[in-house]
């Protein structure tokens, strides 16, 4: 988790999508995704992630949605470091 990097993302002219710099358009996330992003967060790993978030139920398939997920949506891997930055901080206000 320490390697992600944290992408600037407009929103579209339409506003449906989140456009990369490079133009490639990402739906916002759905509450699947971002169940799938708070149990990786909490340490699970990325299959583990996708079965428990509803993906897929089968063990090939979820290795294959959960890597894809953090390689290829910029949405989740931003959602994910903010995840991590609250956590850190909620630390910080309990010292």
């Amino acid at each position: 988790m320490k390697d992600l990097e944290y992408t600037t993302l407009e929103p579209s002219e339409c506003g449906n999508y989140w456009v990369t710099p490079d133009g490639k358009r990402h739906r916002p996330l759905t509450p699947k995704h971002k169940k799938f992003c708070k149990l990786y967060t909490q340490g699970l790993s990325a299959a583990a992630s996708a079965r428990k978030a509803g993906f897929t139920t089968k063990m090939i398939s979820s290795k294959v949605q959960g890597s894809a997920m953090i390689r290829k949506n910029p949405l989740v891997v931003n959602y994910i470091i903010e995840l991590l930055q609250a956590e850190e901080q909620e630390e910080l206000e309990e010292m």
